[in-house]
C-alpha cells in the first residue's frame, strides 16, 4: 500500500531545503528516491561521491548521516543504519538516488528506509496518513 502526501522540508547535515514536494511511502523501492538536485545536494552535503557507472552515491562507513523529513507539523529523522547500507568493511552507500519525474506523480519516494523506521498508519474514514516509531 502506498500513500502520498506533503513533504514540506529536508535537512541532512549542513543542507535543508524547503522547497515542498508530494511525496509517497511504499514498500516499492529499498532506497529513498529524491529530485535530482536534492539527492545531489544532500549526498554532498555528508561527502558522499556520485559513481555513474555503478549509479550510487558512496561513502565512508565511519558516520551515519540522519536525514530529517519535515511532513505536516512533524520531523522524522532516519536514522543513519536506516539510510545507509554497507558493502565493504569500509566502503558504503546512501540508500537514496535522484530522479526527475517532471510534472507526474511524487517527486519524492520515501522507501524502505523511511519505512524501517516509521510505521504507516492508515486512517481511511479521515482520509489520512500518520506515522508511529518503529519498536525495531
Amino acid at each position: 500500500m502506498a500513500a502520498t502526501g506533503p513533504l514540506k522540508s529536508i535537512t541532512i547535515d549542513g543542507f535543508r531545503s524547503t522547497l515542498g514536494w508530494q511525496a509517497v511511502t511504499t514498500t516499492g523501492s529499498a532506497f529513498i528516491a529524491a529530485p535530482q538536485s536534492i539527492a545531489d545536494a544532500m549526498a554532498a552535503a555528508v561527502n558522499a561521491e556520485y559513481r555513474p557507472e555503478e549509479d550510487g552515491y558512496f561513502l565512508d562507513c565511519d558516520g551515519f548521516p540522519t536525514p530529517k523529513f519535515g511532513i505536516g507539523r512533524n520531523v522524522y529523522q532516519v536514522e543513519g543504519y536506516n539510510f545507509m547500507i554497507t558493502l565493504a568493511e569500509y566502503k558504503c552507500i546512501l540508500a537514496l538516488y535522484g530522479m526527475d519525474g517532471g510534472a507526474f506523480g511524487p517527486s519524492w519516494i520515501l522507501g524502505a528506509p523511511f519505512m524501517r523506521q516509521y510505521c504507516n498508519i492508515h486512517d481511511m474514514k479521515n482520509k489520512q496518513i500518520a506515522f508511529a516509531k518503529s519498536l525495531k
